[in-house]
């Protein structure tokens, strides 16, 4: 039979037990986003490199260089796609700013076209939105391009410093 101490010790430690998982587990959900671009950035950057070192062991230039001409080669794509989208956009903004008058004069003649929307408040929280997430989604590309580049340019320095926070008997393992 366990003693009034011994009882109360084993509660402490069961519930302080939960307590860390329960805080650990709102940490996950309050945090995903920042896991999630952590993780992103993590297989961006093994791609990177691994796109690296295949470049490098099929011409022999070394790694800097072939981290380089990877890097330059992926920002070429990029921008060819970035111009192949961006010219269809401009050809559709451009039909858009031609036919921007007539739909102004058609929704002139509803009588009544903020009710259609649900009210100009309805439309500023639709603008609010659309501009919060747009600058989310290009805040977040800047953080994941950036993190993936210095994760990729010297794996060694974080694959060390993580293997450096395992306890010396099992970092062979680690």
């Amino acid at each position: 039979m366990l003693s009034r101490a011994e009882f109360t010790r084993r509660v402490l430690i069961v519930a302080g037990v939960a307590v860390a998982v329960g805080a650990v587990g709102a940490l996950f959900v309050v945090a995903s986003d920042v896991f999630f671009l952590f993780f992103a950035a993590a297989l961006l950057a093994i791609l990177l490199r691994s796109a690296s070192d295949a470049f490098d062991r099929r011409t022999g230039i070394g790694p800097k260089w072939s981290f380089r001409l990877v890097i330059l080669a992926v920002a070429a794509v990029i921008a060819a796609g970035t111009y192949a989208v961006g010219s269809t956009a401009v050809t559709q903004f451009n039909h858009l700013v031609a036919d921007l008058p007539k739909s102004t004069d058609q929704a002139r003649q509803i009588p009544a076209a903020g009710d259609l929307f649900g009210g100009s408040g309805k439309i500023a929280s639709q603008a609010a939105w659309f501009f919060s997430t747009t600058f989310g989604l290009l805040g977040n590309l800047l953080v994941l391009t950036v993190s993936a580049l210095y994760l990729a340019a010297s794996p060694r320095t974080y694959s060390s410093g993580l293997v450096a926070l395992v306890p010396l008997a099992r970092r062979p393992r680690g």
